[in-house]
């Protein structure tokens, strides 16, 4: 109950204080990150993790019960906990920046770790408590849709409620078929080919009260960053996030991604980030779509108790 209780605490002032979101997908990083991502990458190819393994046993765990947890698994947290990729600090420009790297504008909003398995979907915090539970067009992911076994989804995503969207930042699996051990320009590709294939997953109605957007990524050619943050984007930016070409999916912190404040970039890679980048907000939804929504879009949504 006192850990329910904090983490209820650490939910209330994420709200009111832009500062304390940082921790969802961000972490201060040592110096000698250029050595660090050197060994990273290093470590990826001497040895990959079975994460095929880790995907099923996500995936087959009801996402309507509760979890039956071993001693092991209680004493390092809640079952759906520490399944998120967090980023570091960018301290200091990678050698290889303007050749190996991408980045992504990051809206405000919560990490969400999104599972659609057996016919629903489910979204948990960086913590592991359950945000929502909803039929979504996912596959696997509703129950009027079908689904077969193979039929699971694992997203890595930005949750803006306001404006009931996931914004999908990763994937790292999709009908079954494991990527976290593919290069991150690969996963950004495939999660924006897949997510654009199913053109319901844009679309709020009473079979999916949840849209589903990839966030849009670029290189970091020098041409992208001078134009990039001179225009408004249609949501309130929380900062950059930064990833090498070729780093692998990896549910820890990492130098591979890094993370910069919007404000930060003028000193840190002098580039400006004009007034209406930085002013951009989110668009309230239309009449139309709460209307196409309506009471019919019901949403298992757990306790206060269990959302951070």
């Amino acid at each position: 109950m006192e850990e329910q209780l904090e983490d209820l605490l650490a939910s209330s002032l994420a709200v009111s204080d832009a500062s304390s979101r940082l921790s969802q997908y961000k972490f201060k990083g040592k110096s000698n990150q250029e050595k660090r991502r050197r060994e990273c990458l290093e470590r990826q190819k001497r040895g990959r993790m079975d994460y095929t393994s880790v995907a099923r046993n996500l995936a087959e765990v009801e996402p309507d019960q509760d979890v039956e947890m071993t001693t092991k698994q209680k004493s390092r947290g809640r079952y759906y906990k520490d399944h998120l990729m967090l980023s570091e600090w960018l301290t200091e420009i990678p050698d290889d920046f303007y050749t190996h790297w991408l980045f992504i504008i990051c809206p405000v909003g919560k990490r969400a770790l999104v599972i659609s398995s057996k016919g629903l979907t489910a979204a948990y915090t960086r913590t592991g408590y359950c945000l929502r539970r909803f039929p979504s067009a996912l596959p696997g992911g509703s129950k009027r849709s079908g689904f077969t076994a193979q039929d699971y989804c694992i997203l890595d995503c930005i949750f803006h409620e306001a404006t009931r969207t996931f914004y999908v930042l990763d994937i790292m699996c999709w009908r079954g078929h494991v990527v976290y051990d593919s290069e991150a320009e690969f996963r950004l590709y495939w999660a924006k080919t897949k997510i654009s294939e199913v053109e319901s997953l844009s679309r709020l109605r009473p079979s999916n009260p949840f849209r589903f957007l990839c966030v849009p990524y670029a290189e970091c050619t020098k041409e992208n960053l001078a134009v990039q943050f001179k225009e408004e984007v249609p949501y309130e930016v929380d900062g950059v996030l930064f990833y090498h070409k070729e780093g692998h999916y990896c549910p820890e912190v990492t130098p591979l991604v890094t993370w910069i404040q919007p404000q930060g970039m003028k000193e840190t890679l002098g580039v400006d980030a004009t007034d209406a980048f930085l002013q951009s907000r989110y668009k309230a939804l239309t009449l139309e779509e709460l209307q196409v929504l309506g009471e019919k879009a019901i949403v298992s949504e757990p306790s206060a108790m269990e959302t951070t």
